[in-house]
């Protein structure tokens, strides 16, 4: 008998442990493989592969799909921050949305 409910323990966890990591979904994981970002001095540059790293799939609201940084990126253009042009908030899951402008993705702040 307490091998029985080990086993469903085991198995029970496990199932916890492939869920989580199929909810972490990353976005350099997805199909998305270029996204742009405008720097406050209007430079269209490109998400550094480190960065797309910490980009994190957030809420889905509808036909929307939102993304967080996990942690801060380093990327810069000059002297501009994508911190500071962007403004995310660390963590915050609905924070960042990718647009399609001219055939490009571009990351831009969420402001609902």
């Amino acid at each position: 008998m307490n091998t029985s409910y080990s086993k469903i323990r085991h198995i029970h966890e496990s199932n916890i442990i492939l869920e989580q990591r199929r909810n972490k979904s990353y976005l350099n994981e997805s199909t998305v493989t270029q996204v742009m970002w405008t720097s406050c001095g209007n430079d269209d540059t490109e998400l550094t592969p480190e960065s797309k790293k910490k980009l994190e799939m957030g809420d889905k609201v509808g036909d929307k799909q939102y993304y967080y940084f996990s942690s801060e990126p380093q990327d810069t253009v000059g002297e501009y921050k994508i911190m500071d042009c962007l403004g995310p908030e660390i963590g915050k899951k609905n924070d960042l949305e990718i647009l399609n402008y001219s055939g490009k993705n571009y990351l831009s702040k969420n402001y609902n």
